[in-house]
């Protein structure tokens, strides 16, 4: 044949090498599709492989953190419990001194109260002296009816 002739091709032969064609890119797609997926079945093996290990690894340093807070929150937990009970020392301490300035005070009011009593019988006992005594201006016109009388009583 010569360069520009040209094979008359029917449609029936061109349908049948199409159905062929078909027929070989079906096969190879679905070849493709099983590659597909077994690469991808392999991939998502890798990963999670991949995931599990970076998985192990986080919760290891989790751990660590973990400890490592761990111990940090107790010693401030600690301080502040040192400072609580220094807190209360001085609370205590503030509250027997109030407990003994009481005492004291009690004392003063049972020995003030002693006083008064005495006080109170001292001036029963000067009220009584004045009732029998005399005021000066009784004195003074007693004596003169005194005088008055004597005085009548030379006469007579």
């Amino acid at each position: 044949m010569k360069k520009n002739e040209t094979t008359p091709v029917t449609v029936g032969v061109l349908r049948e090498e199409l159905g062929t064609l078909r027929k070989e890119f079906k096969g190879d797609l679905g070849n493709v599709r099983i590659e597909l997926k077994t690469e991808l079945k392999d991939e998502i093996g890798s990963v999670r492989s991949e995931l599990k290990e970076e998985i192990k690894l986080q919760e290891v340093k989790f751990e660590k953190f973990v400890k490592v807070q761990g111990k940090s929150f107790e010693r401030q937990l600690n301080a502040i419990d040192g400072h609580f009970q220094h807190q209360n020392e001085l609370m205590a301490e503030s509250i027997m001194s109030i407990h003994d300035k009481i005492d004291a005070l009690t004392e003063m009011v049972g020995k003030n109260t002693e006083d008064i009593e005495i006080i109170k019988l001292n001036m029963e006992l000067i009220r009584g002296d004045l009732k029998t005594k005399v005021d000066r201006e009784e004195f003074r016109a007693l004596e003169k009816r005194v005088f008055f009388l004597e005085r009548k009583a030379a006469k007579k």
